[in-house]
């Protein structure tokens, strides 16, 4: 029987997991990120840390496995306060076919709505775009069509 799947923001605590899965993701799909895997291996734990305090990164874990993370980003200025960034998504290749993505993505989703991703207006009925060729974002389309209207960059 697998393990039930909880997904929740990641903690300073979640740094070593998350360092090794975003370092996964960077060497599995290059073309997917706009980091690479020489420059983020270089990087010190503390770099990783910041990003988990700094921002709002979501995990599933399955048992102690982290097995999939997306991030979420308000715009910072005034004008742009009602929009944001989902980034640095990846499922694990023993988690994808499970669902789990979509979970991680509705619960990124969830986040960005509920007005607490750092802006004064919630990040609500927005358009998303999904830039590059999709390498990697296919199973994705299906989830933010289901959540928001998409159009392809």
């Amino acid at each position: 029987m697998s393990p039930a799947i909880v997904i929740r923001q990641l903690q300073p605590g979640d740094v070593e997991a998350y360092r090794a899965l975003r370092l996964a993701a960077l060497a599995e799909s290059p073309e997917a990120f706009g980091s690479d895997v020489g420059t983020e291996s270089a990087s010190p734990v503390e770099a990783f840390a910041h990003t988990l305090r700094s921002g709002y990164v979501a995990g599933a874990f399955a048992g102690e496995q982290l097995v999939a993370i997306a991030g979420f980003r308000a715009m910072d200025r005034e004008k742009m306060r009602h929009r944001g960034d989902i980034w640095g998504v990846y499922v694990a290749p023993d988690a994808r076919g499970t669902g789990v993505g979509r979970r991680v993505m509705e619960h990124i989703l969830e986040h960005a709505r509920s007005g607490r991703g750092g802006g004064r207006r919630r990040c609500g009925d927005a358009v998303c775009r999904v830039r590059g060729d999709g390498t990697g974002l296919r199973d994705l389309d299906n989830v933010w069509e289901r959540h928001m209207p998409c159009e392809r960059a």
